[in-house]
């Protein structure tokens, strides 16, 4: 199987499963080499193969590309999950008083990792953790109330942009939760 880090969602694995691995390609060019240093068929050969790999190589590349620049698994429906992060405080009230409901995931950096005080190794664990319990509810909206120091929060950003995510990030401020603009690379102005 591949190595491709941002693959790593069950509908994606399935399409890897379809593309020939390094090793297989590797394989097949070996005898495929020999075979025609043996026979000297070269003249038959080549348009057979052109049939059959330029097709297989189109396919792989169309299904690479849409697999890496899908945004979102499905349309949302109004469907929605509320994410909390957790560091210092604990934030169940304060999200349940805001949305009017209890956050269906709650992460909280003292049961996760064991400490209130997160080392960077810590912070990247804790990020992955969070990614990881996102992962089965990309399909839908994800309010993501962020409680944590700065680098928590980016490095939270990051692993679930990575995936794709449709999130609406949201912080403690004026006493309520307010949403967080979400910037673009055409915000920067590059």
């Amino acid at each position: 199987m591949s190595k491709l880090k941002f693959l790593e969602n069950e509908r994606t694995l399935s399409l890897l499963d379809k593309i020939v691995t390094n090793e297989a390609a590797l394989a097949i060019g070996i005898m495929m080499f020999v075979m025609v240093q043996m026979t000297g068929w070269w003249g038959w050969l080549d348009p057979l193969l052109n049939l059959v790999v330029i097709p297989f190589a189109v396919a792989t590349a169309y299904e690479y590309w849409r697999a890496k620049t899908r945004r979102y698994s499905v349309a949302t429906n109004g469907e929605s999950v509320i994410v909390a992060l957790s560091v210092n405080q604990d934030v169940s009230a304060s999200v349940q008083r805001h949305f009017g409901r209890v956050a269906d995931i709650i992460i909280s950096a003292e049961q996760e990792v064991g400490t209130k005080f997160l080392s960077p190794d810590q912070v990247h664990d804790l990020a992955k953790k969070l990614a990881a319990r996102c992962l089965p509810h990309r399909d839908k909206v994800i309010y993501l109330v962020l409680a944590g120091p700065a680098g928590l929060c980016f490095q939270v950003g990051q692993l679930l942009a990575a995936h794709k995510f449709r999130i609406v990030p949201l912080s403690w401020a004026s006493d309520r939760y307010q949403e967080i603009p979400i910037m673009g690379i055409e915000d920067i102005g590059f």
